[in-house]
Protein backbone atom coordinates (compact mmCIF):
# COMPACT_ATOMS: atom_id res chain seq x y z
CA UNK A 1 0.00 0.00 0.00
CA UNK A 2 2.87 2.38 0.80
CA UNK A 3 4.91 1.12 -2.18
CA UNK A 4 7.98 0.38 -0.06
CA UNK A 5 8.78 -2.72 -2.16
CA UNK A 6 9.92 -4.66 0.91
CA UNK A 7 8.27 -7.01 3.38
CA UNK A 8 7.99 -6.48 7.12
CA UNK A 9 9.88 -9.76 7.56
CA UNK A 10 12.84 -8.28 5.66
CA UNK A 11 12.79 -5.15 7.81
CA UNK A 12 12.75 -7.24 10.99
CA UNK A 13 15.62 -9.39 9.74
CA UNK A 14 17.64 -6.30 8.80
CA UNK A 15 17.23 -4.81 12.27
CA UNK A 16 18.27 -8.10 13.89
CA UNK A 17 21.43 -8.20 11.74
CA UNK A 18 22.28 -4.57 12.58
CA UNK A 19 21.73 -5.24 16.28
CA UNK A 20 23.92 -8.36 16.17
CA UNK A 21 26.73 -6.38 14.52
CA UNK A 22 26.55 -3.71 17.26
CA UNK A 23 25.74 -0.89 14.83
CA UNK A 24 23.82 2.19 15.96
CA UNK A 25 20.73 2.93 13.90
CA UNK A 26 17.81 5.35 13.78
CA UNK A 27 14.43 3.75 13.10
CA UNK A 28 11.84 5.47 10.94
CA UNK A 29 8.35 4.26 11.79
CA UNK A 30 5.00 4.97 10.11
CA UNK A 31 2.33 3.46 12.34
CA UNK A 32 -0.65 5.25 10.78
CA UNK A 33 -2.04 5.49 7.25
CA UNK A 34 -5.63 6.00 6.02
CA UNK A 35 -6.47 2.28 6.13
CA UNK A 36 -4.71 1.40 9.41
CA UNK A 37 -6.67 -0.80 11.85
CA UNK A 38 -6.18 -1.31 15.58
CA UNK A 39 -4.95 -4.84 14.85
CA UNK A 40 -2.31 -3.40 12.49
CA UNK A 41 -1.11 -1.07 15.24
CA UNK A 42 -1.01 -3.83 17.87
CA UNK A 43 0.89 -6.13 15.51
CA UNK A 44 3.47 -3.41 14.81
CA UNK A 45 3.82 -2.45 18.48
CA UNK A 46 4.34 -6.06 19.56
CA UNK A 47 6.89 -6.54 16.79
CA UNK A 48 8.72 -3.38 17.90
CA UNK A 49 8.63 -4.55 21.51
CA UNK A 50 10.11 -7.93 20.56
CA UNK A 51 12.95 -6.24 18.66
CA UNK A 52 13.76 -3.77 21.48
CA UNK A 53 14.97 -0.78 19.48
CA UNK A 54 17.08 0.33 22.45
CA UNK A 55 19.68 -2.25 21.44
CA UNK A 56 22.95 -0.48 20.45
CA UNK A 57 21.38 2.97 20.98
CA UNK A 58 21.89 5.35 23.88
CA UNK A 59 18.76 7.33 23.09
CA UNK A 60 15.62 6.14 21.31
CA UNK A 61 12.72 8.44 20.53
CA UNK A 62 9.42 7.44 22.18
CA UNK A 63 7.39 5.29 19.78
CA UNK A 64 4.32 7.53 20.19
CA UNK A 65 6.36 10.44 18.82
CA UNK A 66 6.33 8.79 15.39
CA UNK A 67 3.41 10.14 13.40
CA UNK A 68 1.24 9.19 10.47
CA UNK A 69 2.20 9.15 6.82
CA UNK A 70 1.68 12.58 5.26
CA UNK A 71 -0.37 12.79 2.08
CA UNK A 72 1.57 15.01 -0.31
CA UNK A 73 0.56 15.85 -3.90
CA UNK A 74 2.36 13.60 -6.36
CA UNK A 75 2.25 10.52 -4.12
CA UNK A 76 0.09 7.57 -5.12
CA UNK A 77 -1.45 7.62 -1.66
CA UNK A 78 -2.55 11.23 -2.21
CA UNK A 79 -4.55 10.19 -5.28
CA UNK A 80 -6.00 7.24 -3.35
CA UNK A 81 -7.13 9.56 -0.55
CA UNK A 82 -8.75 11.99 -3.00
CA UNK A 83 -10.43 9.24 -5.02
CA UNK A 84 -11.85 7.46 -1.96
CA UNK A 85 -13.20 10.42 -0.01
CA UNK A 86 -10.63 10.41 2.82
CA UNK A 87 -9.24 13.87 2.14
CA UNK A 88 -9.24 16.41 4.96
CA UNK A 89 -7.32 19.65 5.37
CA UNK A 90 -5.48 18.58 8.55
CA UNK A 91 -1.72 18.21 9.04
CA UNK A 92 -1.69 14.69 7.53
CA UNK A 93 -4.20 15.40 4.74
CA UNK A 94 -6.83 12.75 5.47
CA UNK A 95 -9.16 11.09 7.94
CA UNK A 96 -8.76 7.47 8.98
CA UNK A 97 -11.26 5.00 7.53
CA UNK A 98 -11.45 3.34 10.96
CA UNK A 99 -13.01 5.63 13.59
CA UNK A 100 -11.30 3.72 16.42
CA UNK A 101 -7.95 4.57 14.83
CA UNK A 102 -9.00 8.23 14.65
CA UNK A 103 -9.68 8.07 18.41
CA UNK A 104 -6.34 6.33 19.01
CA UNK A 105 -4.49 9.05 17.11
CA UNK A 106 -6.34 11.75 19.09
CA UNK A 107 -5.44 10.10 22.41
CA UNK A 108 -1.78 9.80 21.40
CA UNK A 109 -1.66 13.49 20.50
CA UNK A 110 -2.91 14.27 24.02
CA UNK A 111 -0.30 11.88 25.52
CA UNK A 112 2.45 13.58 23.52
CA UNK A 113 1.32 17.01 24.72
CA UNK A 114 1.74 15.73 28.29
CA UNK A 115 5.40 14.90 27.60
CA UNK A 116 7.91 17.56 28.68
CA UNK A 117 9.48 19.15 25.56
CA UNK A 118 12.92 18.21 26.92
CA UNK A 119 12.29 14.55 26.06
CA UNK A 120 12.64 15.25 22.33
CA UNK A 121 14.72 18.43 22.65
CA UNK A 122 17.56 16.82 24.60
CA UNK A 123 17.89 13.56 22.64
CA UNK A 124 21.22 14.73 21.19
CA UNK A 125 22.82 15.18 24.61
CA UNK A 126 24.48 11.78 24.15
CA UNK A 127 26.59 13.41 21.41
CA UNK A 128 27.75 16.06 23.88
CA UNK A 129 28.44 13.34 26.46
CA UNK A 130 30.66 11.58 23.92
CA UNK A 131 32.38 14.82 22.95
CA UNK A 132 33.33 15.64 26.54
CA UNK A 133 33.99 12.06 27.65
CA UNK A 134 31.17 12.20 30.21
CA UNK A 135 30.63 8.46 30.66
CA UNK A 136 28.44 8.76 33.76
CA UNK A 137 26.27 11.33 32.01
CA UNK A 138 25.86 9.10 28.97
CA UNK A 139 24.91 6.14 31.16
CA UNK A 140 22.38 8.29 32.99
CA UNK A 141 20.88 9.40 29.67
CA UNK A 142 20.68 5.81 28.48
CA UNK A 143 18.86 4.77 31.65
CA UNK A 144 16.39 7.68 31.45
CA UNK A 145 15.56 7.21 27.77
CA UNK A 146 15.31 3.46 28.28
CA UNK A 147 12.60 4.06 30.90
CA UNK A 148 10.84 6.57 28.64
CA UNK A 149 10.90 4.15 25.71
CA UNK A 150 9.59 1.22 27.75
CA UNK A 151 6.88 3.21 29.54
CA UNK A 152 5.75 4.95 26.36
CA UNK A 153 5.47 1.65 24.48
CA UNK A 154 3.52 0.01 27.31
CA UNK A 155 1.15 2.99 27.52
CA UNK A 156 0.64 2.89 23.74
CA UNK A 157 -0.25 -0.82 23.82
CA UNK A 158 -2.57 -0.34 26.82
CA UNK A 159 -4.40 2.49 25.05
CA UNK A 160 -4.89 0.55 21.81
CA UNK A 161 -6.07 -2.52 23.69
CA UNK A 162 -8.43 -0.31 25.73
CA UNK A 163 -9.98 1.13 22.58
CA UNK A 164 -10.27 -2.31 21.02
CA UNK A 165 -11.97 -3.68 24.14
CA UNK A 166 -14.34 -0.67 24.24
CA UNK A 167 -12.94 0.50 27.59
CA UNK A 168 -12.16 3.84 25.93
CA UNK A 169 -14.68 5.30 23.50
CA UNK A 170 -13.64 8.97 23.77
CA UNK A 171 -10.58 10.97 24.76
CA UNK A 172 -11.91 11.88 28.21
CA UNK A 173 -12.17 8.17 29.12
CA UNK A 174 -8.37 8.03 29.18
CA UNK A 175 -7.73 11.11 31.34
CA UNK A 176 -7.56 9.27 34.67
CA UNK A 177 -5.13 6.67 33.32
CA UNK A 178 -2.88 9.17 31.55
CA UNK A 179 -2.86 11.61 34.47
CA UNK A 180 -1.19 8.97 36.66
CA UNK A 181 1.99 9.76 34.68
CA UNK A 182 2.07 13.52 35.35
CA UNK A 183 4.43 13.26 38.36
CA UNK A 184 6.59 10.73 36.49
CA UNK A 185 6.97 13.14 33.58
CA UNK A 186 7.89 15.96 35.99
CA UNK A 187 10.62 13.78 37.49
CA UNK A 188 11.98 12.95 34.02
CA UNK A 189 11.96 16.63 33.09
CA UNK A 190 14.02 17.59 36.14
CA UNK A 191 16.59 14.86 35.43
CA UNK A 192 16.99 15.91 31.79
CA UNK A 193 17.37 19.60 32.68
CA UNK A 194 20.06 18.70 35.23
CA UNK A 195 21.92 16.67 32.60
CA UNK A 196 21.67 19.54 30.12
CA UNK A 197 23.09 21.96 32.71
CA UNK A 198 26.08 19.68 33.31
CA UNK A 199 26.74 19.36 29.57
CA UNK A 200 26.35 23.11 29.10
CA UNK A 201 28.97 23.83 31.77
CA UNK A 202 31.47 21.59 29.97
CA UNK A 203 30.60 23.25 26.67
CA UNK A 204 31.30 26.73 28.09
CA UNK A 205 34.58 25.58 29.59
CA UNK A 206 35.69 24.23 26.21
Amino acid sequence: FLEKSISWESNVQAIKIIQKLGIKYVPGILLFNPLTTLDDILFNLRTIKSLDLRTNNTVVKPITAYGAIISSPGLTIHKFIKDNGYYKGNERGYVFANKDVELCFEILQHWNQMMPPEILKYRTLDIAADEFGLIDLKNELKEIYSRIYETDLDVFITLVEGIKNKRYSKLSDTFHYLNTYIDWFSSIQVQLINIFNVAERFWKEK
